[in-house]
Protein backbone atom coordinates (compact mmCIF):
# COMPACT_ATOMS: atom_id res chain seq x y z
CA UNK A 1 0.00 0.00 0.00
CA UNK A 2 1.44 3.33 -0.97
CA UNK A 3 0.80 6.41 1.70
CA UNK A 4 0.16 8.42 -0.74
CA UNK A 5 -2.76 7.01 -2.03
CA UNK A 6 -4.37 6.86 1.66
CA UNK A 7 -7.02 9.19 2.10
CA UNK A 8 -7.06 11.80 5.11
CA UNK A 9 -10.86 12.47 5.93
CA UNK A 10 -12.46 14.58 8.61
CA UNK A 11 -14.84 12.48 10.93
CA UNK A 12 -17.93 14.00 12.24
CA UNK A 13 -18.23 13.86 16.01
CA UNK A 14 -21.31 11.28 17.09
CA UNK A 15 -21.52 9.22 13.78
CA UNK A 16 -20.58 5.93 12.47
CA UNK A 17 -16.93 6.69 11.54
CA UNK A 18 -16.67 8.55 15.19
CA UNK A 19 -17.73 5.35 16.69
CA UNK A 20 -15.02 3.55 14.35
CA UNK A 21 -11.80 6.18 15.34
CA UNK A 22 -12.99 6.00 19.15
CA UNK A 23 -12.81 2.06 18.78
CA UNK A 24 -9.46 2.20 16.92
CA UNK A 25 -8.42 4.61 19.82
CA UNK A 26 -9.48 2.21 22.92
CA UNK A 27 -7.63 -1.24 20.82
CA UNK A 28 -4.59 0.62 20.08
CA UNK A 29 -4.23 3.24 23.05
CA UNK A 30 -6.45 2.07 25.79
CA UNK A 31 -6.94 -1.67 26.08
CA UNK A 32 -2.92 -2.23 26.51
CA UNK A 33 -2.49 0.39 29.31
CA UNK A 34 -5.59 -1.69 30.86
CA UNK A 35 -7.77 1.38 30.88
CA UNK A 36 -11.18 1.94 29.77
CA UNK A 37 -12.94 5.07 28.42
CA UNK A 38 -14.87 6.91 31.42
CA UNK A 39 -17.01 9.77 30.87
CA UNK A 40 -14.65 12.36 31.82
CA UNK A 41 -12.03 10.65 29.08
CA UNK A 42 -14.69 11.71 26.33
CA UNK A 43 -15.74 15.34 27.50
CA UNK A 44 -15.35 17.46 25.53
CA UNK A 45 -15.15 15.16 22.36
CA UNK A 46 -17.72 17.47 20.69
CA UNK A 47 -15.75 20.24 20.33
CA UNK A 48 -12.55 18.59 18.98
CA UNK A 49 -11.88 17.43 15.46
CA UNK A 50 -11.47 14.14 14.49
CA UNK A 51 -9.37 12.46 11.37
CA UNK A 52 -9.29 9.35 9.80
CA UNK A 53 -6.47 8.05 7.57
CA UNK A 54 -8.26 5.43 5.31
CA UNK A 55 -6.93 3.13 2.32
CA UNK A 56 -8.24 2.12 -1.41
CA UNK A 57 -11.49 -0.04 0.46
CA UNK A 58 -12.52 2.49 3.03
CA UNK A 59 -10.97 0.75 5.77
CA UNK A 60 -9.43 3.23 8.58
CA UNK A 61 -5.49 2.77 8.93
CA UNK A 62 -5.02 5.48 10.84
CA UNK A 63 -6.50 7.90 13.58
CA UNK A 64 -6.00 11.41 15.24
CA UNK A 65 -7.92 13.75 17.40
CA UNK A 66 -6.88 17.65 17.52
CA UNK A 67 -8.14 19.85 20.40
CA UNK A 68 -8.39 23.62 19.40
CA UNK A 69 -6.71 25.51 22.29
CA UNK A 70 -7.30 28.93 21.08
CA UNK A 71 -7.28 30.45 17.31
CA UNK A 72 -4.00 29.58 16.44
CA UNK A 73 -2.71 26.84 18.79
CA UNK A 74 -4.27 23.22 18.67
CA UNK A 75 -3.03 20.10 20.60
CA UNK A 76 -2.87 16.78 18.71
CA UNK A 77 -4.03 13.96 20.82
CA UNK A 78 -4.29 10.04 20.90
CA UNK A 79 -2.65 8.64 17.08
CA UNK A 80 -2.89 5.93 16.17
CA UNK A 81 -1.72 3.61 13.36
CA UNK A 82 -3.51 -0.04 13.24
CA UNK A 83 -0.47 -2.28 13.33
CA UNK A 84 -0.30 -3.87 10.03
CA UNK A 85 0.17 -0.87 8.35
CA UNK A 86 3.04 0.76 10.40
CA UNK A 87 6.22 1.13 9.16
CA UNK A 88 4.65 2.76 5.66
CA UNK A 89 4.33 5.75 6.26
CA UNK A 90 1.09 5.51 7.23
CA UNK A 91 1.26 7.64 10.42
CA UNK A 92 3.65 10.58 8.63
CA UNK A 93 0.52 11.16 5.60
CA UNK A 94 -1.79 11.33 8.29
CA UNK A 95 -0.10 14.24 10.46
CA UNK A 96 1.47 15.89 7.33
CA UNK A 97 -2.23 15.53 6.02
CA UNK A 98 -3.85 17.33 9.20
CA UNK A 99 -0.88 19.20 9.80
CA UNK A 100 -2.22 21.18 6.34
CA UNK A 101 -5.68 21.00 7.03
CA UNK A 102 -4.60 22.94 10.35
CA UNK A 103 -2.74 25.07 8.50
CA UNK A 104 -5.00 26.28 6.00
CA UNK A 105 -7.51 27.16 9.28
CA UNK A 106 -5.18 29.58 10.18
CA UNK A 107 -3.68 27.02 13.18
CA UNK A 108 0.20 27.85 13.75
CA UNK A 109 1.11 25.65 16.27
CA UNK A 110 0.65 22.15 17.00
CA UNK A 111 1.58 20.91 20.45
CA UNK A 112 1.29 17.38 22.20
CA UNK A 113 1.51 15.05 24.75
CA UNK A 114 4.07 12.42 22.99
CA UNK A 115 4.70 8.58 24.09
CA UNK A 116 8.40 8.20 25.22
CA UNK A 117 8.30 5.67 22.37
CA UNK A 118 6.48 7.78 19.80
CA UNK A 119 9.30 10.81 20.48
CA UNK A 120 11.51 9.58 17.73
CA UNK A 121 8.53 9.81 14.87
CA UNK A 122 7.37 12.78 15.98
CA UNK A 123 11.17 14.71 15.47
CA UNK A 124 11.51 13.20 12.13
CA UNK A 125 8.25 15.41 11.62
CA UNK A 126 9.67 18.58 13.20
CA UNK A 127 8.44 18.33 16.23
CA UNK A 128 10.60 19.66 19.58
CA UNK A 129 10.77 18.08 22.94
CA UNK A 130 9.86 21.04 25.46
CA UNK A 131 10.72 20.13 29.14
CA UNK A 132 11.24 17.19 31.20
CA UNK A 133 9.82 13.54 30.84
CA UNK A 134 6.44 12.88 32.72
CA UNK A 135 4.06 10.16 33.64
CA UNK A 136 0.75 10.56 32.18
CA UNK A 137 -1.59 7.16 31.71
CA UNK A 138 1.00 5.17 33.29
CA UNK A 139 3.55 5.92 31.04
CA UNK A 140 6.79 8.25 30.34
CA UNK A 141 5.68 11.30 27.77
CA UNK A 142 7.44 14.58 26.91
CA UNK A 143 5.60 17.41 25.39
CA UNK A 144 6.47 18.52 22.21
CA UNK A 145 5.51 21.54 19.51
CA UNK A 146 5.69 22.33 16.05
CA UNK A 147 5.54 25.88 14.13
CA UNK A 148 3.36 25.09 10.97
Amino acid sequence: MNANKMIIREVEFGGDGYREVLAMRDRLLRVPLGLTWSQADLEGEAEQLHFGLYDHDDTLIACVVIKPLDEHNAKLRQMAVDEQYRQIGAGRRLIQGVEDILKQRGFRCIKMDARDTAVGFYRKLGYEIQGDVFTQVTIPHFRMTKVI
